[in-house]
C-alpha cells in the first residue's frame, strides 16, 4: 500500500513537472510544444527580419502624405490634390483609414517601428492559418513545410502599404469560412463588422466577399455532394450584410464598383504597371509559387471530391495569382490552409493533445531559440553597419530603391514652382517632399490618370515620336529623370533644354525659354 502511494505520488509529481515544463516551453518558444513549432516561430521571425532590409515601396510616400492630409483636414479627399495633370479629377481614396494609421504610426514610432508592426500583422496572418492546421491535427513536419513555403512566396509583399491589411483580413475571413464549412464553428456573424473596417482600408476587401460567395454556393451544393443539409440561408444573410457593410465608405456605391475596374482591360494598372502583370518565373520569387502549384497538382489526385469549397477557393486564387503577381500573398495563405488540410487527411498526426516536453527538451528549445535570436541580432548589426537597414524616422533614399533627394533639395531652393515632368516611380516621393508647393506630373495612382495619359507618359519618357508634344501640352518647364534614359539623351541634343543639376542617379533639365 505504501509502495502504491509512493508510485502514485511519483507519477503525479512527474505529470506535474511535465505540465510545468510544457507551460514553460510554450512561453519560451512562442506558444510552441516542440522543435517543429519552434522552427515555425523562427521562420516567421526571419520574415520580419527580411522586411527590415527590403526595398521601400515607391507608393509608401504618397500613402503617408494622404494620411497626413486626412488627419489635418478632417475629411477624405474625393478628387486628386497632388498632380497638375489630373488635378480635380475624381479619386476613390479607398485606403484612407490605412493611410491615416500609417501617418500616425510613422509620426509617433518612426518608419522602422511601423515596418515592424506591419511585419507582425503579416506573420499573424500566417499564424492564424498555422493554428488552423494544428486544430486539424496536421503533422508538425507538414505544418512547418507549408508555412515555410507560404512565407517564402509572400514575404516580398511585406512593405508599409495598405495591402497588408487585406492580407490580415483575408486570413481571418478564410479561417472563419473554413471552420464554418467544416462544422467547427456555428457563427460567422462577425464578418460584416470586420468588413466595415476592411472596405475603408484597401480595395482588396472584394476577395472577402468572394470567399463568402463561394461558401454560399458550396452550402447550396452540399446536399448533393455530401448528403448533408446546407446552411446556405444563413450564409446568404451574412453575405448580404457583408455586402451592405462594404458600401459604408465615404464613396458609397462608387467604392464598391471601384475594385471591379481592375477586371477591365482599360485599367492602366493592368496594362502597364509591373506588379499587376503575371509572375516572372525566371526570378527567385517565382520559385515558391511553382513548387506550391506542383504540390497542389499532385494533391488533386487524392482530393476528397465532396470538399468543393476548399478546392474552388484554391483554384480561384491560383488562377488569380497566375494572372497578376498582386494576388500571390493571397494564394500563399489559401495554399497553406487548403494544402495543409489535404495533407492532414492523408497523413494525420498520431495521438491527440499537446506534445509534453521533458525538462531537457525544453532547455534545448529555449537554447535554440536564444541562439537564433542572437544570430538575427548579429545579422542585423552587420547589415546596419553596411548601411542596408532602414532608418528610424523615414526610409533610406539611397541604395537600390533610389529616390532623388539631392535633386529635390536643389528644386526647393532654385525652382519652387516648377511644372515638373517626373519618373513614374518617383512621383510618390516628390508628393511627400514638394506638395503642396509643387504638384507632380504622375505618381503611382495610375487609375486616376487613365490609360491614355499613362501611355502618353511612357511615350515621352521613352522619347518616342511625339514626345515634345506631351511636354508642350502640359507646359512642362522642368524634367527630373535618371540619367541615360532615352528622354535624357534627346534633351541633351536639344538646344531648348539645359542641364541644371545632375548626380550619378538623377538629372534635372530646364527649358531655356520656359524656365526663365
Amino acid at each position: 500500500m505504501v509502495e502504491e502511494r509512493r508510485q502514485t505520488a511519483s507519477t503525479s509529481s512527474e505529470e506535474m513537472q511535465s505540465r510545468r515544463v510544457c507551460v514553460a516551453g510554450r512561453f519560451l518558444s512562442g506558444c510552441c510544444y516542440d522543435m517543429w513549432n519552434l522552427g515555425v516561430v523562427l521562420i516567421l521571425l526571419g520574415v520580419i527580419v527580411f522586411s527590415l532590409v527590403g526595398l521601400t515601396d515607391p507608393d509608401f510616400w504618397w500613402h503617408l502624405r494622404t494620411g497626413q492630409l486626412v488627419y489635418e483636414s478632417g475629411h477624405v479627399p474625393h478628387t486628386d490634390p497632388f498632380s497638375f495633370t489630373a488635378y480635380g479629377k475624381p479619386w476613390i481614396s479607398h485606403e484612407w483609414i490605412a493611410e491615416l494609421i500609417i501617418y500616425l504610426l510613422v509620426s509617433t514610432i518612426g518608419y522602422l517601428g511601423t515596418l515592424l508592426l506591419f511585419g507582425i500583422m503579416f506573420v499573424s496572418a500566417l499564424w492564424i492559418l498555422y493554428e488552423y492546421l494544428g486544430v486539424l491535427g496536421t503533422q508538425p513536419t507538414i505544418r512547418l513545410a507549408v508555412i515555410a513555403l507560404g512565407s517564402a512566396g509572400g514575404m516580398s509583399f511585406l512593405t508599409v502599404r495598405p495591402r497588408i491589411f487585406t492580407i490580415l483580413f483575408f486570413s481571418i475571413f478564410l479561417r472563419k469560412a473554413l471552420d464554418y464549412w467544416e462544422r467547427r464553428a456555428t457563427s460567422i456573424w462577425i464578418l460584416p463588422f470586420l468588413m466595415l473596417l476592411w472596405c475603408n482600408m484597401h480595395a482588396g476587401y472584394i476577395v472577402g466577399l468572394a470567399i463568402l460567395f463561394v461558401l454560399w454556393l458550396a452550402e447550396i451544393a452540399r446536399p448533393l455532394m455530401m448528403k448533408e443539409e446546407g446552411r446556405w440561408k444563413k450564409v446568404g444573410v451574412v453575405l448580404f450584410l457583408t455586402l451592405a457593410a462594404s458600401m459604408v465608405t465615404p464613396h458609397g456605391i462608387k467604392g464598391l464598383i471601384y475594385p471591379f475596374t481592375y477586371l477591365s482591360g482599360h485599367n492602366p494598372s493592368l496594362r502597364l504597371i509591373q506588379e499587376w502583370q503575371s509572375p516572372n518565373f525566371h526570378g527567385i520569387y517565382g520559385i515558391p509559387l511553382i513548387i506550391c502549384i506542383l504540390i497542389s497538382m499532385g494533391s488533386a489526385l487524392i482530393w476528397r471530391k465532396e470538399d468543393m469549397f476548399s478546392f474552388t477557393l484554391l483554384a480561384g486564387v491560383t488562377a488569380a495569382s497566375l494572372y497578376s503577381v498582386r494576388y500571390m500573398p493571397l494564394f500563399c495563405l489559401t495554399w497553406v490552409a487548403v494544402e495543409g488540410k489535404w495533407l492532414a487527411e492523408q497523413w494525420p498526426r498520431k495521438g491527440k493533445g499537446p506534445i509534453l516536453m521533458t525538462r531537457g527538451q525544453a532547455r534545448r528549445n529555449c537554447l535554440t531559440f536564444v541562439l537564433v535570436i542572437l544570430m538575427y541580432g548579429v545579422l542585423l548589426t552587420h547589415l546596419y553597419h553596411q548601411g542596408r537597414l532602414q532608418t528610424f524616422d523615414l526610409p533610406r533614399t539611397d541604395g537600390k530603391a533610389y529616390y532623388p533627394a539631392a535633386a529635390v533639395d536643389w528644386l526647393e531652393e532654385n525652382r519652387p514652382h516648377a511644372r515638373l515632368f517626373n519618373l513614374y516611380r518617383w512621383g510618390g516621393y516628390l508628393i511627400y517632399r514638394l506638395w503642396p508647393e509643387n504638384k507632380v506630373f504622375i505618381d503611382g495612382r495610375a487609375d486616376v490618370y487613365g490609360s491614355g495619359f499613362v501611355m502618353a507618359y511612357y511615350d515621352a519618357v521613352s522619347a518616342r515620336p511625339g514626345w515634345e508634344s506631351v511636354l508642350d501640352k502640359w507646359r512642362v518647364d522642368t524634367v527630373l529623370i535618371p540619367p541615360n534614359m532615352p528622354l535624357d539623351s534627346v534633351l541633351e541634343m536639344s538646344p531648348e533644354w539645359e542641364k541644371a543639376f545632375s548626380t550619378h542617379h538623377e538629372v534635372v533639365w530646364v527649358h531655356s525659354a520656359k524656365g526663365n
